[in-house]
């Protein structure tokens, strides 16, 4: 008899963080140190999940508060004009809003109850030749009842061609070939079944007979990343079987139920045999990424491999063999995002290292996990949202950078020297 979902998400809930990972090797701290050689404060929202690049020099940072826009042109006068190319559309967690009561915005019920709205939340955006889709939690844009997912054209404007509608929240977005992936916590798709990951096309209409986590009693995916041409990798959090008597097991019994990491091929298909050789990873993935030699994975895990403990950031070479080399530091807490930058990876989240009470939450390695010391960078901020652009690093997130004797808040451009 299968457990209810309700009591194994609780229980999952209990144990989440339980093992919030730590790495007690004797490897030595900062093998290599580099500067801040270039720095530039972006947008002052708090609280950013997702950035992106819509050309002409034009970031978009999204999250908690919508969206804002900096243009990081070098000359001012041309950044002004530039920024004014886009609309800013304005995103609701419902449409009836009729007060506000100590800043908390309040909607009516079917009763004339009054209930407190959720803030409207975009997690991911993926920029498309013909403009931006955008995911998250929200119910309407400008006014218009859209579900958590909407296609923006070039100049922010709704586009209506593409047809969807989301229950649940929406975390990721990919593209693959002609294909999109839609992944998070998703339980209907434009009134059908969903279960974590809708395949579609490029307007939006959902491919029925792809349903790789049907199976699963419970899948959660934080992000997605694109092996090759067949195969996407899936992190976050699953599980496909439980009994009753599991839900009476301790945390940690319970977090081996659990499975963090999945590869399917582009037809819906789980590939058993790759998807196990990450089985070692358990509790939460929130990020991946991959470059020509390596899968990084980050999140909040530890465990142990050949008398070696290993935690929240490991890489495994491209047929999921893990990389034993690749080691950093003592941390704790948890890692938000990842982004490989030539022979770096830089990754930021909620977290402390030992060895370094100066910096928080934001740290770059090299390919072996060595710790590259950035001897002009002090921060203390909960960092969410990685992405590099034209070799500059673009932080997001809430908090306070300090490079020398300047400080800067929430996001900022950096360049590292070589």
């Amino acid at each position: 008899m299968r457990i209810s979902k309700t009591k194994l998400v609780s229980a999952m809930v209990l144990g989440l963080g339980l093992l919030a990972g730590c790495n007690n090797s004797d490897t030595e701290s900062y093998k290599d140190t580099t500067s801040i050689s270039d720095v530039k404060e972006l947008s002052q929202q708090k609280n950013v999940y997702a950035s992106a690049n819509i050309g002409n020099g034009n970031l978009l940072f999204a999250g908690e508060e919508g969206m804002s826009i900096v243009n990081i042109s070098s000359n001012d006068a041309i950044a002004q004009k530039q920024t004014k190319g886009f609309s800013l559309p304005i995103f609701e967690s419902r449409h009836e809003v009729f007060k506000k009561t100590d800043g908390k915005a309040l909607y009516k019920t079917g009763d004339d109850n009054t209930t407190e709205v959720e803030k409207s939340k975009i997690y991911s955006m993926l920029r498309v030749d013909d403009g931006i889709i955008i995911g998250g939690s929200f119910a309407s844009v400008n006014g218009v009842e859209k579900h958590n997912i909407v296609k923006l054209n070039v100049d922010g404007i709704i586009n209506n061609d593409f047809n969807a509608n989301v229950g649940g929240s929406v975390y990721k977005i990919v593209k693959n070939q002609d294909k999109l992936y839609i992944s998070g916590i998703i339980g209907r798709y434009n009134d059908k079944e969903a279960y974590s990951i809708v395949q579609t096309d490029l307007n939006g209409k959902m491919n029925e007979n792809f349903l790789p986590l049907k199976e699963y009693l419970f899948s959660k995916i934080n992000d997605m990343v694109q092996l090759d041409n067949e195969h996407i990798m899936l992190g976050g959090t699953f599980v496909k079987d439980a009994s009753e008597s599991d839900q009476n097991q301790t945390q940690e019994e319970m977090l081996k139920l659990t499975t963090t990491v999945l590869v399917i091929d582009n037809k819906g298909e789980i590939d058993e045999e790759l998807s196990s050789k990450f089985s070692d990873i358990k509790n939460e993935v929130f990020s991946l990424d991959v470059d020509d030699e390596k899968i990084y994975i980050a999140g909040d895990f530890q465990f142990e491999n050949e008398g070696q403990e290993y935690n929240n950031l490991v890489a495994y070479d491209l047929l999921g063999n893990f990389d034993k080399e690749f080691q950093i530091e003592k941390l704790h807490g948890m890692i938000f995002d990842i982004e490989v930058l030539d022979d770096k990876v830089v990754f930021g989240g909620d977290f402390l290292i030992d060895s370094d009470d100066s910096t928080r939450s934001f740290y770059v390695v090299d390919k072996f996990g060595k710790t590259i010391k950035i001897d002009n960078l002090s921060t203390d901020a909960d960092i969410y949202s990685i992405d590099i652009y034209n070799g500059n690093i673009i932080l997001s997130g809430d908090g306070e950078f300090k490079i020398e004797d300047k400080s800067f808040t929430n996001s900022l451009m950096l360049h590292l020297d070589n």
